[in-house]
């Protein structure tokens, strides 16, 4: 059975594929951590001061 994600959720996903990154399951444990290091200050910026 097909999931809809929620339009906003969709496009992050879409974002993050667009992005050409490799699956975390497919990198070790460090690159997958520097992966997630580098994208959550894209994907979650620190708020304005």
């Amino acid at each position: 059975m097909p999931v809809t994600l929620d339009p906003d959720a969709a496009a992050v996903f879409k974002a993050f594929q667009e992005a050409g990154r490799p699956p975390y399951e497919t990198v070790s444990p460090t690159e997958a951590r520097e992966l997630y290091l580098k994208a959550r200050v894209v994907s979650n910026p620190e708020p304005p001061d």
